[in-house]
């Protein structure tokens, strides 16, 4: 008998514990996601106004290697990409793209093909017409949910 109330607490407490992580992680997570949006908002008008003022020239001058900056033309043609060498293809059927031509900016979420990471975007319409995109690749929920399944596991059977 005391063997199967001790049983029954477990697994009630595990399931409590194993709930209120998942409810913490998911919390934290929408936080992590909602701040990253922000951070690529404020930087992308702080880069609109650098671009309005020096062009190309200006993009040159602040690599950064966490946040990936594409400046694309009003007809989706690639003008500037931080990451990429070669020339890129037209970025006019982007989600983030459509919505900066039509509504004055846009955002868009890629998870990628092994569910372990995604790339948020932020893009924002010029005075000139000109589209400025800033991208950064943040853990997807699987990934973060993986990341945290083995402490969880560790402190349960503890």
């Amino acid at each position: 008998m005391t063997n199967r109330i001790f049983r029954a607490i477990f697994l009630v407490a595990a399931a409590v514990m194993l709930a209120v992580s998942l409810l913490t992680m998911g919390m934290m997570y929408q936080f992590s996601a909602e701040e990253t949006t922000e951070k690529l908002q404020r930087e992308t008008e702080y880069i609109a106004c650098g671009i309005e003022t020096d062009g190309v020239r200006y993009l040159e001058k602040i690599k950064d290697a966490e946040t990936r900056i594409t400046w694309v033309d009003a007809d989706g043609t690639v003008l500037y990409d931080s990451s990429a060498d070669a020339e890129m293809e037209n970025h006019s059927d982007r989600e983030e793209i459509k919505e900066a031509m039509q509504s004055g900016e846009g955002n868009s979420k890629r998870i990628s093909a092994t569910l372990s990471g995604q790339t948020l975007y932020h893009a924002e319409r010029l005075t000139d017409g000109t589209i400025l995109r800033l991208s950064v690749e943040t853990m997807s929920v699987v990934a973060v949910f993986l990341t945290m399944a083995f402490p969880l596991v560790l402190i349960l059977a503890m």
